[in-house]
């Protein structure tokens, strides 16, 4: 089953089954792909196991040709790219800008989109590539090149011949002027739904040691009644601090409520101890920990 996804620029990528908006928590997006099986199953997940950090995660799509690029630090969508255009449809303010059985062309592109800039071209890889605010396409041509007298003065200076005119081969939408400038994106406050945004997260630390977190966070502010027209929420920021030896109430005062509980009901190496575990595992110094998720924010605590 061949989708339809409505490019936004800057924002997003959506149907009438799932939005994905620039900026939301990669648990976000899980959770939405995990509500929309029946359309979208086949999904890899890509990471550096050995320094998750190091390098951005990936959400692949494999059967529609969309990756969906995470920040690893702050794990918020800042890139969506449609790597492979001829596995879905696309459309833009409504109207169909690109089929599986008919990728759009270069030239048909700019008309749906409006002017820009000059095609850039990449002797290398053979393609151009169109930026508009906040999304870029690239398109591949074996036999066109660039007309380097007259190239800066747009697509009619591109020496295309009449047999062949270059076909999309990749869409990004990304929140910036241009690619390479392309900013970690705002959330916009609509998809929070509940959730907690953090800004900032980093160490406390006190003697040479790590004491604790502080964190800066937006949610929803359940305190406004004022009424108004505008798709976004109120929100209100805040400023707390965790530290090692709070204790559960102290960190869902500051946190609120986990998105999830874990407990670990029996520690299976205590039975290495033999017929004394029983005894140890009923100790009020081995009890089981429990672990309080807020997957929005990458915290674990």
């Amino acid at each position: 089953m061949v989708l339809e996804f409505e490019i936004i620029p800057t924002l997003a990528l959506k149907n009438e089954h799932i939005e994905i908006n620039l900026g939301t928590p990669i648990n976000q997006v899980i959770k939405a792909l995990q509500n929309v099986t029946k359309y979208i199953n086949n999904v890899q997940f890509n990471y550096q196991s050995k320094d998750p950090l190091s390098t951005d995660f990936n959400i692949i799509l494999k059967d529609d040709g969309i990756k969906l690029i995470f920040d690893s630090k702050s794990q918020v969508l800042k890139l969506i790219e449609i790597y492979a255009p001829s596995k879905v449809t696309l459309l833009y303010k409504g109207s169909v800008v690109s089929q599986p059985n008919e990728t759009a062309t270069i030239d048909e592109l700019q008309k749906r989109l409006g002017p820009t800039h000059p095609a850039k071209y990449d002797e290398f890889a053979k393609t151009f590539r169109l930026d508009w605010l906040g999304i870029s396409a690239l398109f591949y041509s074996k036999n066109s090149a660039p007309s380097h007298n007259s190239y800066q003065n747009g697509l009619g200076s591109l020496n295309i011949s009449a047999e062949e005119n270059p076909r999309l081969e990749n869409v990004s939408i990304f929140a910036g002027k241009s690619l390479e400038e392309a900013q970690i994106p705002v959330a916009p406050s609509y998809i929070l739904c509940g959730t907690l945004q953090a800004s900032l997260i980093e160490g406390i630390m006190e003697d040479e040691a790590v004491a604790g977190i502080k964190v800066i966070y937006t949610c929803e502010n359940v305190d406004d009644t004022s009424e108004s027209r505008s798709n976004e929420l109120s929100t209100k920021t805040y400023h707390v601090e965790i530290r090692f030896g709070d204790s559960e109430n102290d960190v869902t005062a500051a946190l609120g409520s986990p998105a999830k509980i874990y407990h670990k009901s029996e520690d299976k190496m205590l039975i290495q101890r033999g017929t004394a575990y029983k005894e140890v595992l009923n100790a009020e110094e081995h009890q089981s920990d429990y672990f309080f998720n807020y997957f929005s924010m990458g915290l674990v605590s």
